[in-house]
């Protein structure tokens, strides 16, 4: 589920940003890209110890609260399950987004304006648009991309250490609520010593990514329609 949700979120946060971008509207575009590169030159975990310290309890996020008549939120604590994943998941966005936004700008300026006239002169809109000839465009040349950002979120090992590390919860094995399966793999082998569970874990994650890539990949227009897009 988080490999899944958060790739698909990245994405799309980073082609929705790409295509406001290309937008004749908007001025000043070389200044708005800046910021989402800004965010993705800072070293990912940098970035992470900071979003902890802004959401804990004495962090600037919780100053706020208590500022205006609430009291402190625990966002990263023991109880906080969904919270805690919320906010993984959103940080994560803010870190790989700037690089599916830069990646999507290039293909983008490489589309066929033709192709959007004539689909504007038979009454596509922009959805329509969207759908039929920009999303395929922009999937044939990023899926490889795509699938490694699969793999690295599912092994996204900083994420949820530097968030919430460390922390063992009952009903989990050397483990909290949102480790990872690379997470419990840490756990076990290293702080643990449970090396054998551990190489058998990583045995099971290479199976599991392996076999949704290599299917995913098949079935993709990259490898089936290769002869469309040329």
């Amino acid at each position: 589920m988080w490999a899944l949700v958060s790739t698909a979120l990245n994405y799309f946060a980073g082609l929705g940003l790409a295509l406001l971008l290309n937008k004749d509207c908007v001025r000043g575009k070389a200044i708005w890209r800046a910021f989402p590169v800004l965010a993705y030159a800072i070293p990912g975990f940098i970035t992470l110890l900071a979003f902890k310290f802004m959401f804990s309890y004495g962090g600037p996020v919780n100053q706020i609260i208590v500022a205006h008549g609430g009291g402190a939120v625990g966002f990263l604590d023991l109880d906080a399950k969904w919270t805690a994943r919320l906010i993984g998941l959103l940080v994560n966005c803010w870190i790989s987004t700037p690089q599916i936004m830069l990646l999507a700008t290039g293909i983008l300026s490489n589309r066929d304006a033709s192709l959007y006239e004539a689909a504007r002169i038979d009454g596509a809109g922009h959805m329509q648009q969207f759908r039929k000839l920009t999303l395929p465009f922009v999937l044939f040349s990023t899926m490889p991309v795509l699938i490694g950002q699969f793999i690295g979120n599912f092994n996204n090992f900083g994420i949820f250490y530097f968030l919430r590390g460390g922390l063992y919860m009952d009903g989990y094995f050397l483990a909290s609520d949102t480790d990872l399966l690379i997470n419990w793999l840490y756990n076990l082998s290293i702080d643990n010593n449970y090396y054998c569970i551990g190489a058998a874990i990583s045995l099971i994650i290479f199976f599991i990514t392996s076999a949704i890539s290599l299917v995913v990949y098949i079935k993709s227009p990259s490898y089936r329609e290769e002869d469309t897009f040329q």
